[in-house]
């Protein structure tokens, strides 16, 4: 479970690694036949004495696919317990009802007894055999609600139980140790660090912890830009780590640990030059997350936790590996979808570390059910730190905005509602507020909303694919009585109150990023330009197209556009060009412009960086969140 390999093994490794490419690469020759095994008939097959136990007994293989249909239907029967229970909350309002009737018809009977006998003849007999039947069947009814009533509650303890148990075991059948992987480090570590001129040696533990299928799937992509991000922006060449009296080779550890029951921590560390706040601090300043004033007041943590924010870099090269600065608020953006939050330490000289705390399974969650206006939301419990109500002497305004003192720290207070433009709250001073205080690693902010009803645990399901990047919202859940609540994407709730922090206070729709900016789309593909222009569009901004670099031009010239996305390869004039053109106009040779394409070599990478992109987009890695956080940085 601990894989270390000392200088002379990785240099082994390395060369193999390298013979094993070219080997691959090279043309098969043409004196040599691949020769077909030779056939086995099927008596021998059967005739053939046992060689060995079956590999087969005792497992069932599955396709990936079955798998997840089948763990998905188990979690189903989580609703169906839930249905269950308001079955029996349904009954019981129907026997608190048949109690109602029977009190009513005997205050009824009382009253007519004391109106004297003159008042009981005028009536027809027929009253009082109706008055009889009455209480007879409802005494009935009571008994047969009050039996199954008590059939419900057993049947759903019994049920609950089931429900879990069978839900436990279909978990396990899900579950992938954490060295499946990892396996796919150490290759992608050597041709790195081949590639970078560096040497290192990769140590692994952990490697036997069991982890849900899906949450290895989802953690891949992080976990390898991590190992990436620690070779080249980490890692010191030998030469270099022999001036600052380190071992010619680093070291880059990959260690898996569980908290408890419901957690588990990933760490990546390594012992390279770590990062240096100084830079960082100028990185965000010049993509104007932060002003110099708020950099003087930020401790070192908050610094370094500012690489998580899109654009920062403390890289002054563009490659394949560091590439803008986006890495690392996509690493982020993934953890966090995952309800799990990252944290970074380094110091100078001594290396950095990445932590990464994450749920044990991603189907179930405990999460807050929360009321603005009319509407229900369900907040991750994970990413909760405090409930409480404040009253109107305990906020103060700082800077026209409302501020809250929680633990003697200063956090912004903001109506939920608002945020998600569901309309300003009702005005009500002598009124408590309901508060959630939300943390995600250096961010905390202080939330209002209208009611806090319940922490419960739900079962979260995917938006699907055609809502996949719906702005505030991570997913859904379904209740008993067949209501779907979206659970907010706390994320984007962050994000945006950062940006409301930036612009001050205004009201939600002016706090949209592309309130009143205007962008040209050159895109020859329909499919491609209306799909860019929607989700621009949806977001605030001004939209123009053209079908290629030639009209698109020709609108520079005559329109005024704050930013320009552009496909590279289009007839008449590509993307290329296009660019070339307007950084050589005098009047549009500071327009920022966005390269958008399927063209994702390094040579092509290069070309348009000369050309004079401020960023290069591959559509396969297309994000509509990074796409959107890249414009903001330029307009």
């Amino acid at each position: 479970n601990s894989s270390v390999h000392d200088p002379r093994v990785s240099r082994i490794l390395q060369r193999l690694s390298r013979s094993v490419s070219e080997i691959s690469t090279a043309e098969p020759s043409q004196d040599r036949a691949e020769q077909p095994p030779p056939k086995t008939s099927p008596e021998k097959r059967h005739s053939a004495g046992p060689a060995g136990p079956d590999p087969l007994l005792g497992t069932v293989r599955i396709s990936s696919d079955r798998l997840d249909q089948l763990l998905s239907e188990s979690e189903e029967m989580l609703t169906i317990r839930m249905a269950i229970e308001r079955i029996g909350g349904e009954m019981k309002s129907l026997l608190d009802q048949l109690k109602s009737w029977n009190d009513e018809l005997g205050n009824t009977e009382h009253l007519f007894r004391a109106a004297g006998p003159h008042a009981k003849a005028s009536l027809p007999d027929m009253l009082s055999d109706w008055t009889e039947w009455s209480r007879s069947h409802i005494t009935s009814l009571q008994e047969m609600v009050n039996s199954s009533l008590g059939h419900v509650h057993e049947t759903s303890a019994s049920f609950a139980t089931m429900v879990h148990r069978h839900l436990d075991h279909m978990k396990t059948t899900s579950l992938l140790p954490f060295s499946s992987l990892t396996a796919l480090l150490p290759k992608n570590a050597r041709d790195l660090l081949r590639q970078e001129g560096k040497e290192s040696d990769i140590v692994i533990q952990g490697g036997d912890v069991e982890i849900d299928r899906r949450i290895l799937q989802e953690l891949k992509s992080p976990l390898l830009h991590l190992l990436r991000n620690a070779i080249d922006h980490g890692l010191e060449t030998p030469e270099e780590r022999k001036t600052a009296g380190k071992p010619p080779a680093g070291r880059i550890k990959v260690q898996l640990s569980r908290l408890d029951n419901s957690k588990f921590q990933v760490t990546i560390a390594d012992d390279g030059s770590g990062i240096d706040p100084a830079c960082v601090k100028q990185s965000a300043i010049q993509k104007r997350i932060i002003t110099e004033k708020e950099a003087q007041g930020l401790s070192r943590n908050e610094t370094l936790n500012l690489i998580f924010n899109s654009g920062v870099s403390t890289q002054k090269h563009v490659s394949e590996i560091s590439g803008r600065g986006l890495g690392m608020a996509i690493v982020r953006e993934s953890v966090e979808r995952l309800s799990g939050q990252i944290w970074v330490e380094s110091e100078q000289g001594s290396g950095t570390t990445f932590r990464i705390v994450l749920p044990s399974t991603i189907a179930t969650l405990r999460a807050l059910r929360v009321r603005l206006r009319d509407r229900f939301f369900m907040i991750p419990t994970a990413f909760v730190d405090q409930v409480l109500r404040c009253s109107s002497n305990m906020i103060s305004s700082v800077e026209n905005r409302d501020t809250i003192q929680v633990k003697g720290e200063t956090l912004a207070l903001l109506d939920l509602g608002a945020l998600l433009q569901l309309g300003a709250a009702k005005k009500n001073d002598d009124m408590l507020k309901h508060t959630v205080i939300l943390k995600s690693a250096d961010k905390k902010v202080a939330l209002t909303v209208d009611q806090i009803i319940e922490e419960r645990e739900i079962l979260a399901k995917p938006m699907g694919p055609q809502l996949e990047r719906v702005r505030m919202v991570a997913g859904g859940t379904i209740l008993g009585d067949g209501e779907v609540v979206p659970i907010l994407n706390i994320s984007d709730l962050l994000s945006l109150e950062t940006r409301q922090q930036q612009v001050g206070p205004k009201s939600p729709v002016q706090t949209d990023i592309g309130l009143r900016k205007s962008i040209l789309v050159v895109e020859d593909s329909i499919t491609s330009r209306t799909l860019l222009k929607s989700i621009l569009e949806s977001s605030g901004f001004v939209v123009k197209t053209a079908f290629d670099g030639a009209e698109g031009f020709a609108l520079l010239k005559t329109e005024q556009f704050d930013l320009v996305i552009s496909d590279v390869d289009m007839p008449r004039m590509n993307g290329f060009e296009l660019t070339r053109k307007i950084r050589a106009d005098k009047d549009l040779a500071e327009l920022p412009v966005i390269l958008v394409t399927a063209l994702e070599s390094q040579k092509d990478r290069e070309l348009g960086i000369d050309a004079g992109a401020s960023a290069y987009i591959v559509k396969s890695k297309f994000d509509n969140m990074s796409l959107l956080q890249t414009i903001r940085r330029m307009v």
